[in-house]
């Protein structure tokens, strides 16, 4: 199953060094989400831990902040 997100999603996610391959079927990769932050533009996630760094994590405070707008929208719209 894909999911859709917004067109403005995928605008915001230029800086994308993973190829968006959270839009496809396989979720296995995705950062896995901590605690919602209830803003809809941040998550609170585990660190990613594949070989290439994310332009949208951001370590604040002892953990990590996903600011990617695709991986924010697969979650607060699809529960992913």
């Amino acid at each position: 199953m894909i999911l859709e997100v917004s067109s403005k999603a995928i605008e915001d996610a230029a800086h994308c060094c993973h190829g968006f391959r959270c839009l496809s079927s396989k979720w296995d990769g995705l950062c896995k989400v901590e605690d919602p932050l209830g803003s809809g533009a941040s998550l609170s996630v585990a660190p990613h831990n594949g070989s290439e760094l994310c332009p949208y994590q951001l370590a604040f405070d002892g953990s990590y902040l996903c600011l990617c707008p695709i991986r924010n929208e697969l979650y607060y719209r699809h529960g992913v």
